[in-house]
């Protein structure tokens, strides 16, 4: 009888074992699970505060173009050597007939801004910048073409970074659905503004955001470099 006894009480020792063993393993799998959402928020939100850098870096040059070297709206140049032929040519990106040869407007350029193309590796369908946009309650506001921002656009970015930048400016999530977003690359003129306006105009005032493009699985960040 002693040894019945003995015989239990070590089996039900052995299942208390494995029960602990059996909880103790499965918070560390659910515990390794959040870990990983924490790690791809710390990187969307990283990638987030490249973005708004990338901004304020081209938003401070431009300042400094219009009142140090005198550019107008229309002077500021986004030229860069896009095909990459060692010089700076009409074929090239954003040519501007309106600052040809005064480098000094030209944003990408040692002599003007000092600044280099971005290049945003989590932005997979690269960087646009154009002057057909209008956000609500930014500048005129009154849709014409004297009413149109500079914006750049940064094109397919991550779910993740674009409700990070929409987080800081109380735009709701999921993000805003948009399909006004694209227009000619900027030569230094401004056109007919395309409004960029969730359905409720969520956008209204937000000079940075990120839209979702018609319903789809692209996310754009919009950025107003320059308010009219």
């Amino acid at each position: 009888m002693k040894r019945l006894h003995s015989q239990m009480g070590n089996a039900l020792f052995l299942i208390l074992i494995a029960v602990a063993l059996f909880a103790a393993l499965s918070y560390a799998v659910t515990n390794s699970g959040r870990g990983g959402g924490g790690i791809d928020r710390e990187q969307a939100a990283l990638q987030a505060s490249e973005l708004e850098q990338n901004i304020s870096q081209i938003r401070t040059a431009i300042q400094r173009l219009q009142l140090m070297n005198g550019c107008s709206n229309t002077d500021i140049s986004l030229h860069y050597d896009s095909d990459e032929n060692g010089s700076l040519d009409e074929y090239d990106a954003y040519y501007n007939l309106n600052s040809v040869g005064n480098t000094a407007c030209y944003v990408f350029h040692p002599d003007g801004g000092g600044l280099t193309f971005p290049n945003i590796k989590f932005a997979d369908g690269g960087i646009r910048f154009n002057g057909r946009n209008q956000i609500a309650g930014i500048g005129l506001d009154n849709g014409d073409a004297d009413s149109s921002e500079l914006v750049v656009f940064y094109q397919e970015i991550g779910l993740g970074v674009c409700e990070a930048i929409n987080s800081k400016r109380d735009i709701p999530s999921p993000p805003p659905v948009s399909d006004r977003w694209t227009s000619p690359l900027f030569a230094g003129s401004y056109g007919s503004a395309y409004r960029i306006a969730g359905p409720s105009d969520e956008f209204s005032g937000k000079d940075v955001g990120c839209m979702n493009i018609n319903g789809s699985n692209r996310y754009i960040v919009y950025a107003s470099l320059i308010d009219r």
